[in-house]
């Protein structure tokens, strides 16, 4: 392995445990195809659905996944409607339904998440027709944050205990 490769691998393992990243981020980001498939082979990634990646094993979970959105790759999304009051512990007041995540953001979330291994469905409303004069939901051009919270969730990542 060569010196690039290996400063490659490290700071790919600051990601942190669990965190998704798609084939763009990592394309933006130096990680080739065939540098991509070889952190496979290898087990440092492992690829869950076409074009998506992630580090760590085991059970693949939708905060996880949700919170590689707003972090790793700055989409804007949070939880809203039913999620966000059975997440508060008010499901008790709800009607029983399919698991469904309601996502609110300004943008369509990435293809890729309806194909991931999950038992939950993913529906996404925009956010722009409740709040159309709202300049904080425009999605900003050329940012990508860096492990920071997502500002439109007071406190952080929607206050979800980790694991």
């Amino acid at each position: 392995m060569t010196e690039r490769t290996e400063g490659k691998l490290n700071r790919l393992q600051q990601l942190p445990e669990q965190t998704l990243v798609d084939a763009g981020w990592l394309d933006r980001h130096g990680y080739s195809t065939s540098v991509r498939r070889q952190y496979v082979r290898a087990g440092w990634l492992n690829q869950p659905a076409p074009r998506v990646y992630r580090r760590g094993r085991g059970q693949l979970d939708w905060k996880n996944v949700l919170i590689s959105l707003q972090a790793v790759l700055g989409s804007g999304l949070t939880v809203g409607g039913k999620t966000a009051l059975e997440q508060q512990g008010y499901a008790h007041f709800l009607r029983k339904t399919a698991s469904v995540v309601e996502l609110y953001g300004p943008a369509r979330p990435p293809g890729w998440l309806g194909g991931l291994p999950l038992d939950v469905t993913f529906r996404w409303h925009n956010s722009r027709r409740l709040f159309p004069d709202d300049p904080g939901l425009a999605p900003s051009e050329g940012t990508e944050p860096a492990f920071a919270p997502n500002p439109l969730i007071p406190g952080g990542y929607m206050g979800l205990p980790a694991g």
